[in-house]
């Protein structure tokens, strides 16, 4: 028997109840919580929604949201205002919204890191070169708040790889070698400043004439 990806709808539809019966819950979520958290697409929908309607500094209450989706066209694919009827009775009140927000987040988190192994072992399987750095990106995408991973986000991994290769001279002082690169020995002999350099070239200079 196939094992289900984890998910917890009763979580999801907690989250979108309290709303619907306290618009002001959302601030308790929509930092962190996204759409495509959401496992079911009804559950996306209705969240996108609401994010929809909040952006426009409106309250995403009952009329709001069934108001929004019937003009967007959704409302029979949501299941209607009875299913949105029917999320305002999941929960007495909205005091959990927060609690069940991260236990959506949760899952969401594990279905991605699911999804990465599975791109990591089929990378490790073809013998992809670049396997190594492509299983990194995965993960520190998955670590940095889901973002979609960038150029900088990129340059940012690949120059961990290159501070392992790089050679062991830096022209940084001795102090922030040593911060940068702990684990490397470093010489107890300051580098000469360029006053320092300067003088001793004058001094050389004199000496030749």
């Amino acid at each position: 028997m196939e094992k289900l990806l984890p998910q917890n709808v009763e979580a999801e539809q907690g989250i979108l109840g309290s709303i619907i019966i306290d618009p002001e819950a959302i601030v308790y979520v929509n930092d962190f919580l996204q759409p495509e958290d959401f496992y079911r697409n009804v559950h996306r929908t209705l969240y996108e929604t609401i994010l929809g309607i909040t952006r426009e500094h409106a309250a995403a209450d009952y009329i709001t949201i069934c108001d929004e989706l019937e003009r967007a066209g959704k409302l029979e694919e949501v299941g209607g205002p009875g299913y949105i009827t029917s999320l305002i009775n999941q929960v007495p009140t909205s005091g959990n919204v927060e609690f069940y927000g991260h236990i959506v987040e949760r899952a969401a988190i594990l279905r991605r890191l699911i999804h990465a192994a599975g791109q990591i072992a089929a990378n490790a399987y073809e013998e992809d070169p670049d396997a190594l750095i492509k299983a990194e990106e995965a993960i520190y995408r998955i670590s940095q708040g889901r973002r979609a991973v960038t150029i900088s986000d990129v340059g940012e991994v690949l120059s961990r790889y290159q501070e392992k290769l790089e050679p062991t001279w830096s022209p940084l002082p001795p102090a922030l070698v040593l911060e940068k690169h702990p684990w490397r020995s470093v010489s107890p002999v300051a580098p000469m400043s360029p006053v320092s350099m300067s003088c001793s070239s004058r001094s050389k200079w004199q000496k030749s004439n």
